[in-house]
């Protein structure tokens, strides 16, 4: 039963793309209506201790950390270079960030 299943053509959300497209879909959501409300509760005068800004460089670092960390079976040369640019970005901006809070 596993293998006639598994040589359909119909599409299967656990099986590859579609998955991957959803989970894709529902992190990118979730971030830009976070980043949204904090946003609008900025700009509408409810005063909160919570900065957009953070949001932003956290889903930021985030992103960058999910490309080096995470495995793929088979990597493409390009996803190499993302991952020594996201690597380089992420270790110039915490030095400078580690470097601003110890000057100010």
């Amino acid at each position: 039963i596993i293998n006639r299943s598994r040589q359909s053509k119909t599409p299967h959300a656990v099986d590859g793309k579609l998955f991957r497209i959803l989970q894709l879909v529902a992190v990118l959501l979730f971030g830009i209506l976070d980043t949204s409300y904090a946003v609008y509760r900025r700009y509408s005068g409810q005063y909160s201790s919570v900065s957009y800004v953070a949001h932003i460089v956290g889903s930021l670092v985030g992103l960058m950390v999910g490309l080096i960390v995470l495995k793929d079976r088979k990597e493409e040369p390009w996803e190499r270079h993302i991952k020594a640019v996201s690597w380089t970005l992420l270790c110039s901006m915490f030095g400078s960030f580690v470097l601003w809070n110890l000057i100010m």
